[in-house]
């Protein structure tokens, strides 16, 4: 028998109406448009963080700002100070990515006469690509009395006798006090103000105690120098002694006019307390022990006795005169 042949049917095509083609025309374009946005916002992605690597990781073409930070400010140091210091070791045309940046930023700081010492300088890149951070970490000259100078004006000097700046282009000594109420759970400070053009309104602001130091022979030096001569420098060894004791606002001078025993019938070193010559107190202190041996009381001996003075009187100007060249002290009134 003969197979029979399978007939093939033909499909019979469908013509679409114009409205559906036109559909199908558009779901097309927003296909074809949502693959095109991918892949931009993807090569937009692995372009910038190729950029950003090639920022970070290698020299620039263009400079990149630097911004100094000291870092553990002491807590005598005024806003103001700080930020001069600050400008004094930057250069508003360096570089972050300078391989000198680091080097040049320490030389600037230990010549600042504030500068005492530098632990370290370190550079910290930033979210920016423009800016960049140098910190300072260095130790700092905290002025610890003055000396009138002839003609008037007035000279701070700190704990080694460097002579410290008191203008607007290198700093201002801290002249103002405000003392700030306690927080959470801290003690008040004290924030310190180089002008009172800086002071909060209305705050309770006081003068910073300064010993004022007379009688000294040598001329100043220059801001950053040493003062020479032995009698400032005996000056100060005194003033170090006081300034950490309770009673050290009531000392306002340090007299060393009559240092090294020029006129033997007076103490080679006197102080005296605040208020004028009819109400103030003369501390009579003698000349330091020497070293290779002495008849005077002991430095030691003579501030425990000065201590024991304020215990006893509750204030240092209760007589006239205090001699501490003696054991015990002679008193006058």
């Amino acid at each position: 028998m003969a197979k029979k042949r399978k007939t093939k049917q033909k499909k019979t095509k469908v013509a679409l109406s114009p409205e559906a083609v036109e559909a199908r025309r558009r779901r097309l374009k927003f296909a074809l448009g949502c693959v095109i946005s991918i892949c931009c916002i993807v090569g937009v992605v692995v372009g910038m963080k190729a950029l950003e690597s090639k920022v970070l990781d290698m020299p620039q073409d263009y400079p990149t700002n630097v911004r100094i930070r000291l870092v553990d400010v002491p807590s005598w140091m005024p806003a103001s100070l700080a930020g001069t210091i600050a400008m004094s070791v930057s250069d508003p045309k360096a570089d972050f990515y300078d391989p000198s940046l680091i080097a040049d930023v320490r030389d600037k700081a230990i010549a600042n006469p504030w500068v005492e010492a530098v632990r370290r300088v370190s550079r910290h890149s930033t979210d920016s690509p423009i800016v960049g951070i140098v910190e300072l970490d260095a130790e700092y000259r905290m002025p610890v009395a003055v000396v009138p100078l002839p003609g008037g004006g007035r000279a701070y000097v700190d704990a080694q006798g460097i002579r410290l700046p008191d203008d607007a282009s290198c700093g201002r000594p801290p002249i103002y006090a405000v003392t700030m109420p306690a927080e959470r759970g801290q003690p008040p400070r004290a924030v310190f103000y180089c002008d009172l053009s800086e002071v909060p309104p209305n705050a309770p602001v006081e003068r910073r105690h300064y010993i004022e130091i007379h009688g000294v022979q040598s001329p100043p030096p220059a801001p950053g120098e040493r003062w020479m001569g032995q009698d400032i420098s005996d000056a100060i060894r005194l003033v170090d002694l006081v300034r950490t004791r309770n009673y050290c606002t009531q000392i306002a001078i340090v007299d060393v006019s009559n240092h090294g025993g020029r006129n033997p019938r007076q103490p080679h070193i006197r102080m005296f307390t605040q208020g004028d010559e009819a109400s103030r107190t003369e501390i009579r202190f003698g000349r330091f022990f020497l070293p290779e041996g002495d008849h005077v009381v002991p430095v030691g001996r003579r501030m425990a006795n000065l201590d024991l003075y304020v215990v006893t009187h509750g204030r240092l100007n209760y007589n006239r005169c205090i001699d501490l060249r003696y054991e015990p002290p002679k008193l006058a009134n």
